[in-house]
């Protein structure tokens, strides 16, 4: 083999592998592709009337099931917690040092016990009352956040169930759950969960 016919078989080798810069000019920049758009679909809206009706459904499930605890009286360390409340200045000042040495929670949670006795005495059906309320509210923000989840996932196509039904289960089943009777029926159980 000559030097001329080693030379032109590797160059027609190195033009094999290397693109023709000339063509490179020419291609058009790559597309990103954007969200899909369904052509001819409306955007679906939140239907407010039926997001207000599962609210109140939701509420009168919490009422049906905890309502026959409004009657129950102070149970087990319940007496301790609400007598501490007797002296209401030596309870703000040793709420006070504990909220330096403990988290926030505690003494937030122990404070209650101070203001439910200040607006309505020592009797227990508020206790009962305001444990039931911090639960609807609890499942209330629980509901919103299943919903606006469940929409989202919804409006990706990642979702096939309705978000209203998916919001209305898993509300449904935490509020009516055995583990969270004990905070709602328990007037020193509303620190659980």
């Amino acid at each position: 083999m000559t030097k001329h016919k080693a030379k032109r078989q590797s160059n027609k080798a190195t033009q094999k592998v290397l693109p023709d810069i000339s063509k490179l000019s020419k291609v058009s920049p790559t597309k990103i592709p954007k969200g899909k758009k369904s052509k001819g679909t409306k955007q679906e809206r939140v239907n407010w009337k039926l997001l207000g009706f599962s609210s109140l459904g939701i509420i009168l499930l919490i009422v049906l099931a905890y309502g026959n605890s409004f009657l129950n009286d102070f149970v087990f360390n319940d007496h301790s917690n609400v007598k501490l409340i007797d002296k209401p200045d030596l309870f703000w000042l040793s709420l006070w040092s504990q909220a330096a040495m403990q988290p926030l929670a505690v003494p937030w949670f122990i404070s209650t016990y101070a203001w439910d006795t200040q607006w309505f005495g020592m009797s227990p059906v508020w206790f009962h009352v305001v444990n039931v309320c911090l639960h609807i509210t609890t499942c209330f923000y629980l509901f919103l956040l299943v919903f606006r989840l469940a929409w989202l996932l919804k409006s990706d196509g990642r979702l096939r169930v309705n978000p209203y039904h998916v919001a209305i289960a898993a509300t449904a089943l935490f509020a009516c759950h055995p583990l969270t009777s004990g905070a709602v029926a328990y007037i020193s159980g509303s620190a659980g969960p």
